[in-house]
């Protein structure tokens, strides 16, 4: 019993030191951590997607409307009481299309519309692009939207999205 009671001791005794020892090094890890400089910003992340034609060109589209166009606009500045201010981080962004319905026999075509290139066909998700922190981006885009069967009976779409996603890149 003696043998016991010395070790309850014993223990106690340890876990009374590392309270006590847990306490003085949060002290002075504490103390360092006040003595930090207050002068710092966080960083801003700008990113926009601005429509530059009317949504309701998709947005009710059925297979007597024929071909279909959308232009849209991703930028990563943006102008307040007159001044530019451009994104301060590095970020990736994508494009998806979606459909509500996907049973619905028509196809997509993503083009800059600045250079009249391709970037998406017959899929509904672009790589990542990437957009540098602090030098001013802007792209244009259009959306060719195809109904490919003139014949096919599939009812009215309620409607066509386009989803740009951006997040934060380390590089």
């Amino acid at each position: 019993m003696k043998i016991r009671n010395k070790l309850f001791i014993l223990i106690f005794f340890i876990i009374i030191f590392i309270i006590l020892l847990g306490n003085i090094v949060f002290a002075r890890y504490y103390k360092k951590i006040t003595n930090i400089s207050k002068n710092f910003s966080i960083l801003e992340p700008i990113f926009n997607v601005e429509k530059l034609s009317d949504y309701s060109v998709i947005n009710e589209y059925n297979k007597y409307s024929g071909n279909k166009e959308y232009f849209f606009k991703v930028k990563n500045y943006e102008i307040k009481d007159n001044i530019k201010r451009i994104s301060e981080v590095n970020f990736n962004y994508t494009i998806k299309i979606i459909n509500s319905n996907n049973y619905f026999p028509i196809r997509y075509e993503l083009y800059d519309a600045d250079t009249n290139t391709l970037i998406l066909k017959d899929s509904i998700l672009t790589e990542k692009i990437f957009v540098a922190k602090d030098i001013e981006y802007e792209k244009n885009y259009k959306l060719n939207v195809i109904w490919d069967d003139e014949k096919e009976i599939a009812g009215d779409m309620t409607n066509i999205g386009i989803e740009v996603n951006a997040y934060q890149s380390m590089t």
